[in-house]
């Protein structure tokens, strides 16, 4: 008999529960990408030397450990009973992801930042950091700009960027997710950075970049992810993976029509909008095929029961517990108020919500539910509970009962993510309205 984590108001939550929650979402399929390639990446890591010690690992699984509330061995057990892992099992997982952590942490500082400077300088956040440190500078050596010239110098960038056509301009600054009232910022840095030159001042010196690169955590993400292209690559060599034409090609069209880029100049602007030229591109292409190769051929080597194992002992699947009991909570609260779904509702929703995951036919739908052995019943029943927390939402009604619940269920509570869960109850009893949604 399936072991269950808790008993929401007669509902059971088993593993299976939250097993399905992650394939019908998307999850399961990120969470299993992100732990396969921890098995190539700590492959890679012991070549390059990094290791990882039993004591890091111990200060690891406990500081995993106290983040889901197990901090008994008898709790732990009953965790891991309930997953039907070994504790084997979940520290081979923990260990894969140390490697992939200190890997990062060896080799994400090494990268030169021009490298990958025509790509970050793109990201909206990092653009407007740019241009507020060029106007900051021009402001205290005095420099001024007229409208003549910010005019010019617009025309002069348009012209440089072949976006002759209004709309032209409008599919550059789309792709760069950018209004006219920032492509005049743009424009300004450009000018003040020529006149800064002029007077032998760097318009953005190296300290200036880091500073800039140091606000955002999903800059050292991305630059990881540089690194990991390599090592991709590097391990599909070994493997005899390659990519071929036929394969590229079928990519690209995917991802131009998934962005709306039907046009070849509009795909040629967004190219120049994200400082990539075509080879630039391919590479990129290649590299996403090949990482999805090499996962696939990891996927051959394993028994079905690994692969579930590992994502069990992901974080995802923590993660994902914890929203499902919070999910199936305020669910079943709208349920006591006497709330209800009609039939055509749930068609609206169910529509919308596989729109969402990018299921716009329902033959493909179909296909996915398959692929993960989902009956079509499993979907109703997450496109229900979806439509009451919608209208408990819509109600925004204290959450009493859900206090209650968390009050009279605190010990088991404190066994899986308690204080998440506490945090969660002092919000919806500090205000009158469902924290959950906001």
């Amino acid at each position: 008999m399936e072991k269950y984590f808790f008993n929401v108001r007669n509902s059971r939550i088993y593993c299976s529960d939250v097993l399905n929650f992650m394939k019908l979402t998307g999850l399961y399929h990120t969470a299993h990408t992100y732990t396969a390639m921890n098995s190539v990446l700590k492959e890679f890591a012991k070549k390059l030397g990094v290791a990882v010690s039993d004591e890091m690992l111990q200060n690891y699984a406990d500081y995993k450990r106290k983040q889901l509330g197990l901090l008994k061995a008898e709790q732990m057990q009953k965790y891991l009973d309930t997953l039907e892992v070994s504790l084997e099992d979940w520290e081979t997982s923990l260990e894969d992801e140390l490697y992939r952590i200190e890997l990062r942490n060896k080799l994400g500082g090494s990268i030169y930042v021009g490298d990958a400077w025509n790509i970050l300088k793109t990201i909206p956040e990092i653009r407007n950091s740019i241009n507020e440190i060029i106007a900051e500078k021009a402001g205290s050596c005095k420099l001024d700009l007229s409208d003549e010239e910010l005019q010019k110098e617009s025309d002069v960038l348009r012209r440089a960027l072949n976006l002759h056509k209004k709309s032209d301009l409008s599919v550059y600054l789309n792709s760069l997710n950018m209004n006219e009232e920032d492509w005049e910022k743009n424009v300004t840095a450009s000018v003040f950075s020529r006149k800064l030159k002029e007077k032998n001042i760097s318009p953005l010196t190296k300290n200036e970049v880091a500073s800039i690169l140091n606000r955002y955590p999903v800059i050292k993400d991305l630059l990881s992810k540089l690194v990991f292209g390599n090592i991709i690559r590097a391990k599909a060599s070994e493997l005899n993976i390659s990519v071929s034409d036929e394969e590229l090609n079928s990519y690209a069209e995917n991802f131009r029509r998934a962005l709306g880029l039907h046009k070849t100049e509009h795909f040629n602007i967004w190219l120049n909008a994200a400082g990539l030229n075509i080879e630039d591109f391919e590479i990129m292409a290649e590299t996403a095929i090949l990482a999805k190769k090499v996962i696939q051929n990891s996927d051959e080597l394993q028994y079905k029961g690994d692969i579930e194992k590992s994502v069990k002992c992901s974080s995802f699947f923590s993660d994902a517990l914890l929203e499902v009991i919070s999910q199936e909570l305020i669910a079943s609260e709208a349920r006591q108020k006497g709330m209800k779904v009609s039939d055509a509702e749930l068609q609206e929703l169910s529509d919308a919500l596989r729109r969402v995951n990018g299921y716009h036919k329902a033959s493909v739908f179909e296909k996915h539910l398959e692929f993960y052995g989902l009956p079509a019943e499993c979907w109703e029943e997450y496109v229900e509970r979806q439509s009451l927390i919608k209208k408990m939402k819509e109600a925004q009604t204290t959450d009493e009962r859900v206090l209650e619940y968390l009050h009279d269920n605190k010990e088991a509570l404190d066994s899986m993510k308690a204080e998440a869960f506490r945090d969660y109850a002092y919000k919806l009893s500090s205000k009158s309205q469902l924290e959950w949604f906001n």
